[in-house]
């Protein structure tokens, strides 16, 4: 027994060097599970795509994502270069993240558009976020910054045109 004593340092490093390395392998891959870049706005693994989006020339849709198996992020570009998302989820599921910071609005309104209940929050400088649901989904409109006025310009079309529908 006292024989093996001396290996007993490259024993425990080899043990403690195989748990760092388990601890990296599982942190890179519980990233890289947390957005899936997909190339169209249908997410099999939550089981819904997104089925109706706004037509409209100076819109486009940059990138699908899903997010941590349960929410869609769908990143938007209106020219001439204003960056925004919608996120979808089902009813219930939280749409913001748990990581993110929580922003605070200014302004708050509650508008009806085709009957539906319309959250509207607004602060200086164009951010915004248009919340609402529909057929069993939440929708949220994000703008981080941008034209003022871009979100409500905008929110009549989101909220009749977009559609979401299980798989």
């Amino acid at each position: 027994m006292t024989e093996l004593l001396p290996f007993l340092p490259l024993v425990l490093g080899m043990a403690l060097l195989a748990a760092i390395l388990l601890a990296w392998h599982c942190l890179n891959h519980a990233h890289a599970e947390d957005w899936v870049l997909h190339p169209r706005p249908s997410f099999p693994a939550a089981g819904f795509s997104v089925t109706d989006l706004p037509v409209d020339e100076f819109l486009t849709l940059e990138r699908c994502w899903l997010i941590r198996r349960t929410t869609a992020q769908l990143d938007f570009v209106a020219d001439p270069n204003w960056a925004f998302w919608l996120r979808v989820g089902r009813s219930g599921q939280p749409l913001a993240l748990s990581d993110e910071s929580p922003t605070s609005y200014d302004q708050r309104e509650i508008r009806r558009v085709d009957g539906l209940r319309v959250e509207m929050l607004y602060s200086p400088g164009g951010t915004g976020q248009i919340r609402w649901s529909r057929n069993g989904f939440d929708y949220a409109l994000t703008f981080p910054a941008g034209e003022i006025g871009l979100p409500g310009g905008l929110t009549a079309a989101f909220v009749r045109e977009t559609n979401a529908e299980p798989l």
